[in-house]
């Protein structure tokens, strides 16, 4: 098991892995998902790859790809009542289909909060739909908590 940073080299391993993502997304919430040839563009892959303030991880094993994270440091607030703090959000935690719950996206998790830890980082906070009840279990039981909610309502059918 290594947790490395992500690198030119793994685009194809990562793509596999973010369209069964897109995939889930598909599913779970059709209104704001589509189905693409490639949902995850080799130029936005660079960007991640080439971003100073990102935090993005590959799972490996025996030179397999089973996990990706992607996670960046937010830009402090400027408004004047929100109190400042150093954030670390996390974009996604992705485990390849078949090497779910075995402790990959735990291991991932783990390895950020360390990095934030030692980076003086106050939290670590994300977003994930409502739909996805799997990641909302996951990241409960390792220790977040909701501190706020989105809602929407469609206008159009």
């Amino acid at each position: 098991m290594n947790i490395r940073k992500m690198q030119i080299e793994d685009y194809d391993q990562v793509k596999e892995i973010q369209i069964e993502v897109n995939n889930l997304h598909i599913q779970g919430n059709p209104d704001n998902f589509v189905e693409t040839d490639n949902p995850f563009a080799y130029d936005y892959f660079l960007s991640l790859i080439q971003d100073e303030t990102a935090h993005n991880y590959v799972y490996e094993e025996n030179g397999k790809i089973l996990g990706v994270m992607l996670a960046s440091e937010k830009p402090v607030s400027s408004v004047p009542f929100i109190r400042k703090r150093k954030i670390m959000d996390l974009n996604s935690i992705c485990v390849k289909k078949g090497h779910q719950r075995k402790g990959i996206g735990k291991s991932l998790l783990g390895f950020l909060e360390k990095v934030a830890k030692e980076q003086n980082f106050d939290a670590i906070t994300l977003n994930v739909w409502a739909f996805n009840k799997s990641a909302i279990k996951f990241y409960e039981k390792e220790g977040m908590v909701c501190t706020s909610l989105k809602y929407e309502k469609k206008l159009k059918k």
